[in-house]
């Protein structure tokens, strides 16, 4: 009797071991799945993302520097001949443009760096970026077109020009060539195995990789993924981007024994449950983790790829304004080093967009000074406790370096010593206002002379919405002063 009762619980715990481990090979299928389907969502996003950026990067430093052009007297003054001008030198070096134009707020050419009919002027009050700008945008994107004048496919970036109330007075920017776009585009996207459409309106801009017939068609590949972005930039465009199947159930197939460990001990079955779901918590959490470093990666690198954005734009503009070779490499060599201190800056406080600003003026200063040998020169910092972003320290950094940088070069002659006094303040309104003083030799306002340096800080006010102006102390002396209004 004891052996028959023995034969039927060997029975039910057979049975009962067998139902369970089917239960866990099914559960063990819907979590490779499920990892497959995230895994290839991961990747489709890292690389949408990727293109995104690269597109910001492509325009910012166009906007960089046509807001500060807009500040020149001769287009706000709308005068054709001078701007045509101006416009035709920068086309010579910029081999990326098709055309440097300038309209007027009924969207007809007053400026070209191509020839035009003055008596029957082209214009583009009918499109759409156009238009924006009368809505009130500051900063537009070109929709693919061709030129009035060229009659070539291209793109562009324009800045709104203001009449001084803030009332639309049109438009000032340049078309580019879509190829170069499209190589910027091509760059960025380095996973061949995935597929990517770039789609405006029913034109098709750039397609790449095995999947873009499926992006095309808007289908995500059996066990991938597909994702859609809007192209911020250019308003009804988007990237799609397809993402094909991980194969991680090939993993179990090729390690079986890690499969047949768990078969071979059923006794030791509620650990392996306990254990494949703790497995399926860390995983989950590995995959967060992996995505919050690969989205914080594409922002160091959009960080980055906008720094050096900017450094190109001054230097562009630097050389057309004639600058000799050496100030252009001072002048660099002083960016360069700043772009450095405000990454370690921000690196060294843990964060990703903002900084102490006392600190990075004061290290900018120090550099200065060092760089320059002037020990007999004393440094006298002030500066309100703030934390700015770093699309705002930038160009703030940098106009502080030209400034210093001048000061501790003319300022003081062979053998005489000084101070130099660098403040940072808040103002009325919400701004902060930069204070840079010296009691140096001093000029006379009005016969500050216009050099690279001074130069390349109007185009960094102009960035920030700021201005700089120069004062004379009645007992001698230089005081630069910069106000603006810092992003929140």
């Amino acid at each position: 009797m004891g052996i028959a009762r023995k034969r039927p619980l060997a029975l039910v715990m057979a049975l009962v071991s067998v139902g369970a481990l089917l239960c866990l090979a099914v559960l063990a299928r819907v979590l490779v799945g499920n990892l497959s389907r995230d895994e290839a969502l991961s990747g489709a996003e890292t690389a949408a993302r990727g293109i995104v950026h690269a597109t910001d990067s492509f325009f910012e430093g166009y906007w960089i520097a046509f807001e500060a052009m807009a500040e020149i007297d001769e287009i706000r003054r709308k005068d054709g001949t001078a701007s045509d001008r101006l416009f035709a030198r920068l086309l010579k070096g910029r081999p990326e443009f098709e055309n440097v134009a300038a309209v007027g707020p009924d969207g007809v050419f007053f400026g070209s760096s191509k020839p035009f009919d003055r008596l029957a002027p082209p214009g583009i009050a009918g499109q759409a970026f156009f238009k924006r700008t009368v809505d009130g945008s500051p900063r537009v994107v070109m929709e693919p077109h061709r030129g009035p004048i060229s009659g070539l496919p291209v793109t562009g970036a324009a800045v709104r020009l203001a009449n001084a109330d803030g009332s639309h007075a049109g438009l000032l920017g340049a078309s580019i060539k879509m190829e170069r776009l499209v190589e910027s585009w091509k760059t960025s996207f380095r996973r061949k195995e995935l597929g990517v459409v770039i789609v405006s309106g029913d034109q098709e801009l750039y397609a790449d990789g095995q999947l873009a017939e499926a992006a095309r068609r808007g289908t995500a590949p059996a066990g991938g993924a597909l994702v859609r972005f809007d192209l911020a930039p250019f308003p009804g465009t988007g990237v799609v981007v397809a993402g094909p199947a991980v194969d991680l159930a090939g993993y179990f197939s090729a390690n079986p024994l890690s499969l047949a460990s768990g078969l071979a001990l059923l006794a030791a079955l509620g650990a392996l449950l306990a254990l494949a779901f703790l497995e399926d918590r860390r995983s989950e959490a590995l995959a967060r983790s992996l995505k919050e470093k690969q989205l914080l990666m594409a922002e160091l690198h959009h960080r980055v790829r906008t720094s050096i954005s900017l450094i190109h734009a001054l230097l562009g503009f630097a050389r057309d304004s004639g600058g000799t070779t050496r100030a252009l490499l001072d002048s660099a060599r002083r960016q360069a080093w700043v772009v450095a201190l405000a990454h370690g800056t921000l690196y060294e406080s843990g964060e990703l967009e903002r900084l102490d600003v006392g600190a990075f003026l004061r290290g900018i200063a120090a550099a200065i000074r060092k760089d320059r040998a002037r020990e007999d020169v004393e440094l006298e910092l002030y500066a309100a406790e703030a934390r700015l972003h770093i699309d705002d320290a930038l160009p703030l950094g940098i106009a502080v370096a030209e400034l210093a940088d001048n000061a501790f070069a003319h300022a003081f002659p062979s053998g005489r010593g000084g101070t130099v006094s660098l403040g940072l303040e808040p103002v009325a309104g919400g701004g902060l206002r930069l204070r840079l003083a010296d009691n140096g030799v001093g000029m006379d306002a009005g016969t500050e002379r216009e050099g690279l340096g001074l130069f390349v800080t109007r185009l960094l006010a102009s960035q920030l919405g700021g201005e700089v102006r120069f004062e004379a102390p009645v007992g001698g002396g230089s005081v630069w002063i910069l106000d603006f209004r810092p992003r929140k």
